[in-house]
């Protein structure tokens, strides 16, 4: 196979660097009141949803919606929990306790660019972050990044895990999908380029390269991540993130996978253009009884498919 030149690479996974920002007070600034309707940040301050909470010294926004049983809902890197805006009711309504965090460096979360953001330290974040809530055992559902903190979880901290639901997670370091972040780690690059690349662009084009098409998208969702990601702090974040997105051990990762124990659903995008669906194959033989859906969509199914992807997830939660 023909390998990707590092510009293939790295255009992709620049992502949806600037998907996830709104102006400080998260309550509908200018930029936000300038879409002409209500955005899905308002639509959940006006229902309630709106949290926050302090973790390890930082201040984390979320959004909870419902009773019953936990669902976290985890976003990849480059988005936020607006990405979550077709399931959170949905779950809620189903019966769940559905929280979806700004993770650290999102959305209307802290971006601290002075500590550890590697995958396991955002791990050990999102265990702090459950016990800070009360939540003994959750299921957790995992978008890209996202996954691999779920992931990571499942494997440290199986007592806390009730079931996976993971969405095209970032799972293995192969040099086709990482050798991107080398990029990230260039002075000229971090400095000098990617200052100057506008953040609604990136926003824009990030989203193209995460669906098939942005026709399938909910609407409104593209002006609202454009929106969003003039927010300051995402981009210094994002290149942190990046710098330090592919783990220590790459080896000790992957095999963790192999230890989860939990019930497991895996979805994923058959025209995924930044993980391929090899990966998803490769997971499911590697956990023990998951099961691996492929859907019709690109990288982030839950917002291109969203009505399909939450059948199967309401049937793999009525399942357990």
């Amino acid at each position: 196979m023909r390998r990707r030149s590092r510009w293939t690479g790295i255009a992709p996974l620049l992502s949806a660097v600037g998907a996830c920002a709104l102006l400080e007070d998260g309550h509908g600034g200018p930029a936000e009141r300038s879409l002409g309707r209500e955005t899905t940040r308002q639509r959940w301050a006006r229902l309630g949803f709106e949290r926050w909470t302090e973790v390890d010294g930082l201040r984390i926004h979320f959004v909870e919606a419902g009773t019953g049983e936990p669902v976290f809902l985890l976003h990849g890197m480059g988005d936020c929990a607006i990405g979550w805006r077709g399931q959170l009711e949905t779950l809620a309504e189903a019966g769940f306790r559905a929280i979806a965090w700004d993770m650290a460096g999102a959305g209307l979360s802290d971006k601290p660019l002075d500590r550890d953001v590697s995958i396991p330290a955002m791990r050990a974040l999102l265990d702090a972050f459950r016990e800070r809530l009360g939540v003994k055992r959750a299921i957790l559902v995992g978008s890209s990044y996202g996954g691999a903190i779920a992931l990571l979880q499942a494997s440290i901290r199986p007592e806390t895990v009730r079931a996976l639901v993971l969405i095209d997670p970032a799972c293995y370091a192969d040099p086709e999908v990482t050798d991107h972040a080398r990029l990230f780690q260039a002075r000229w690059f971090t400095d000098l380029v990617y200052p100057l690349i506008p953040a609604g662009w990136l926003a824009r084009y990030g989203l193209r390269q995460c669906v098939g098409s942005v026709d399938a998208l909910p609407e409104g969702l593209l002006e609202e991540y454009e929106a969003e990601a003039r927010r300051p702090g995402v981009r210094e974040f994002f290149v942190r993130l990046e710098q330090q997105v592919v783990p220590a051990d790459p080896r000790a990762f992957e095999a963790g996978h192999r230890e989860i124990r939990a019930p497991t659903l895996i979805l994923w995008g058959r025209n995924d253009r930044l993980l391929p669906l090899r990966h998803g194959e490769r997971l499911a033989r590697e956990i023990p009884g998951a099961e691996l859906v492929v859907l019709e969509a690109g990288h982030i199914s839950h917002l291109e498919r969203l009505e399909e992807t939450n059948r199967f997830l309401l049937r793999f939660f009525r399942n357990l």
